[in-house]
C-alpha cells in the first residue's frame, strides 16, 4: 500500500533532526573502491531546512572526498526548492580540487518524484553540470530510480533502494553506463547499505525522502591524463642552432712536402792508399 499524503502536523520542510550513514562498494575506472558517506539534516522553522553531506571514496592507494551543503524550502505534499554547493578533492582521478554552486528542486506527484540539480563548476574543470532523476515507488519502502548526469562525464544510471521498516536499514544498488565515448570510465556498479536515525522512526522510505532529507548528489570526476614518461622531455630542435658550429672538416695538421731532400747517394770515397805504417 502506498501512503502518499503527509499529515498537516508533519507538513514542514524537515520533520525532525536526523542523520544517515552509508557504506558501499563501487566499480569505476576499471578498479574497485570502497565508500562511506554521512548526511545530517536540520529543520529551520517549519518551511526551511539545511543538510550537510560528506562522502569519501578509497582505492588505488588514494582517496576522493566530497562535502556538500543544501539550504532549501519544502512543502512535503508538493516539492522542494533550494540552493546547493559542494567541494571535492580528487586524489584518485588526479584532477584539481573542484567547487560547485547551483539550484536544486524536487516535484512530488503520487508515487513519482522528479529531482534535479543544475549549476556551475569551478576549479580544475570549468563548466555547467546537471543531474536529473525519476524515482518511482512501487510500494512505500521500495524505490526504483532512473538517472541522467551531464558533468565532467556524461552517463545514465538505473538503481533501487529497499528499506526495512523495522530497523531503518536500506539496501541500495546502482548501475551506470557512459553515454559518450569519453565517459566510459563512469560505467560501473555501486552497492551498499544505508542506516537512518533520528527523525520519525515510523516513516516509510517515501515519507523519509519527502519529509526528512534533501536529495544526495554524487559527482564522478573524469580521470586526468597521466604523462607517458617521467622526467623532462627534450624538445625537437626548431629554428637556428644555438652556439658555435663545428665545421664538418677539421683543418689537418701541416703536410710534409712530398719529397724530402735525399741523402747523398755516394759517400765520399775513402783514400785508396793508406799511409805506410811507421812500424
Amino acid at each position: 500500500m502506498i501512503s502518499i499524503s503527509i499529515s498537516a502536523a508533519d507538513a514542514q520542510a524537515v520533520s525532525g533532526t536526523n542523520g544517515t550513514l552509508s557504506f558501499g562498494a563501487d566499480t569505476a575506472f576499471s578498479s574497485n573502491y570502497a565508500n562511506t558517506s554521512a548526511s545530517f539534516t536540520f529543520p529551520l522553522g517549519n518551511q526551511f531546512g539545511v543538510q550537510l553531506d560528506g562522502r569519501n571514496v578509497f582505492g588505488d592507494s588514494a582517496q576522493e572526498s566530497q562535502m556538500s551543503a543544501h539550504l532549501f524550502a519544502r512543502e512535503p505534499n508538493l516539492g522542494l526548492l533550494g540552493l546547493y554547493g559542494s567541494a571535492e578533492t580528487h586524489g584518485i582521478t588526479g584532477q584539481p580540487n573542484t567547487w560547485r554552486a547551483g539550484v536544486e528542486g524536487e516535484l512530488y506527484r503520487d508515487n513519482l518524484t522528479l529531482s534535479a540539480v543544475v549549476g556551475k563548476t569551478f576549479g580544475g574543470t570549468e563548466g555547467l553540470f546537471t543531474q536529473a532523476r525519476v524515482s518511482y515507488y512501487p510500494s512505500d519502502d521500495l524505490k526504483i530510480v532512473l538517472g541522467y548526469t551531464d558533468d565532467a562525464l556524461t552517463y545514465g544510471s538505473l538503481g533501487f533502494e529497499a528499506r526495512d521498516p523495522l530497523s531503518g536499514v536500506s539496501w541500495f544498488g546502482e548501475g551506470r553506463f557512459g553515454l559518450r565515448p569519453n565517459s566510459n570510465d563512469a560505467s560501473g556498479i555501486s552497492v551498499g547499505m544505508r542506516y537512518s536515525f533520528g527523525g520519525n522512526s515510523e516513516n516509510t522510505l517515501l515519507e523519509h525522502d519527502r519529509s526528512e532529507v534533501a536529495p544526495l548528489w554524487i559527482h564522478v570526476a573524469a580521470k586526468a591524463d597521466l604523462p607517458t614518461s617521467v622526467g623532462p622531455t627534450v624538445a625537437p630542435t626548431v629554428g637556428p642552432t644555438v652556439g658555435p658550429t663545428i665545421p664538418p672538416t677539421i683543418s689537418p695538421y701541416p703536410t710534409l712536402p712530398p719529397t724530402v731532400a735525399p741523402l747523398p747517394s755516394t759517400n765520399p770515397p775513402y783514400p785508396s792508399t793508406l799511409p805506410p805504417s811507421p812500424y
